[in-house]
């Protein structure tokens, strides 16, 4: 198994810190990617807090994949340091803001491959833990009265809504929501590290060198599965995002008013081969431009030989061997190539619709790649049910 996450793809050195920004439940929790100037090549740990490990642990609940869970998070490194300074923009220039969500029992770390490339292309990055009983497992300080120096850690526990429970899209529905408003609060606390009035209780890095460095006319959200939808329902709830990216996104939490209120922003879609299935493509397609007749550009496009996991740093430290192809824990690709691929399309589309030097048409990204992707789905739906359901939005 690799011990290490493959460099960056872009010219700039990668750093990371963790901003905890109050005590309480109200608190936000994100891991901030951003270009550092230290020169010097760095690996970190990639899960310094064992705490997450021991709950991971607990969920799993069965010995032999207690094992394996410990064995797969130790001794994994991330190739960035750790509360290093930031890379000043040059000239009057600053960095775009980008904010990722993740998907279903994951958390702010999962995706550090993601992140880490798009901020080494010149961007700041905020991967949010959501509080919402969807993160693996999170937390918030809390003052005790025998120790106001010593906050106490507690733990908001993973909520399991099983398939089918007459519940579940009720309480779907309602994470995305808060997710989506998590987002918006994230996007306030960078405006106020930009404007260098942010609070980090658990601060590792000196906050106010990100003064006047942030550019929050330029932001766009990206996120994956659960995150993927939670990036349409955030655009439909705040418009300060200029564009989205949204890699195999459920769609099932969604509701036709937030469908409705989607504004006229570049989207892309990027699917994996395996693992989608058709109500979940109809309701990406409710996304099309003809729906509610937008002038923005709306592509979707999929990834060959790719499975729903692709983009999680857990599967590329997993690696690519005989066994994990036996389990079908992968398609037909080395899945160290289709982050690549995927982080490509990811950079290029957010940096085209920023001015980012990073940016590149989509056409000509895939013409060069040669049928490793291809524009629309995998799955063939029933097209009177997708017309039936944009009328139910355009109706709504």
């Amino acid at each position: 198994m690799p011990s290490t996450l493959p460099k960056p793809s872009g010219p700039y050195n990668v750093s990371f810190t963790d901003i905890v920004t109050d005590f309480g439940k109200e608190r936000s929790l994100f891991r901030l990617f951003y270009p550092t100037a230290s020169t010097a090549e760095s690996t970190t740990p990639w899960i310094s807090d064992p705490d997450y490990v021991e709950k991971l642990v607990e969920r799993a609940n069965t010995p032999c994949f207690s094992w394996l869970i410990r064995r797969l998070f130790s001794g994994r490194f991330l190739p960035a340091s750790l509360n290093a300074d930031l890379r000043l923009p040059s000239d009057s220039s600053r960095y775009p803001i980008i904010i990722f969500s993740h998907g279903l029992g994951l958390g702010r770390m999962a995706y550090c491959n993601v992140c880490m490339d798009i901020a080494s292309h010149g961007a700041v990055v905020a991967s949010v833990e959501h509080s919402d009983q969807s993160a693996c497992a999170t937390y918030y300080f809390e003052k005790t009265s025998e120790n106001l120096e010593v906050p106490q850690k507690k733990w908001i526990e993973f909520l399991s809504v099983k398939d089918k429970d007459p519940n579940e899209h009720e309480v779907r529905n309602r994470q995305v929501h808060i997710r989506a408003d998590e987002c918006s609060k994230v996007l306030d606390h960078l405006q106020e590290l930009n404007d260098g009035a942010l609070q980090n209780i658990n601060c590792g890095v000196d906050l106010t060198q990100f003064k006047d460095t942030l550019d929050l006319d330029r932001c766009a959200i990206v996120g994956h599965s659960f995150g993927g939808g939670t990036a349409v329902a955030a655009v439909a709830k705040d418009k300060r995002y200029k564009v989205a990216v949204a890699f195999d996104p459920w769609m099932y939490p969604l509701d036709n008013n937030l469908y409705r209120n989607v504004p006229s922003i570049p989207l892309l879609l990027v699917n994996a081969e395996y693992d989608q299935w058709p109500a979940n493509v109809v309701g990406m397609r409710k996304l099309d431009v003809d729906t509610l007749n937008v002038s923005a550009e709306r592509k979707t496009v999929t990834l060959k030989g790719a499975v729903h996991m692709t983009q999680t740093d857990i599967l590329m430290f997993i690696g690519w061997n005989w066994l994990t192809k036996r389990l079908h824990m992968f398609g037909d690709r080395d899945p160290a190539d289709l982050s690549k691929l995927s982080n490509r399309l990811m950079t290029a589309f957010i940096g085209l619709h920023l001015e980012m030097a990073c940016g590149q048409e989509l056409e000509e990204l895939t013409e060069k790649e040669n049928g490793v992707f291809w524009f629309g789905s995998s799955l063939k739906v029933d097209e009177a049910e997708v017309e039936r359901c944009k009328e139910e939005i355009r109706s709504f």
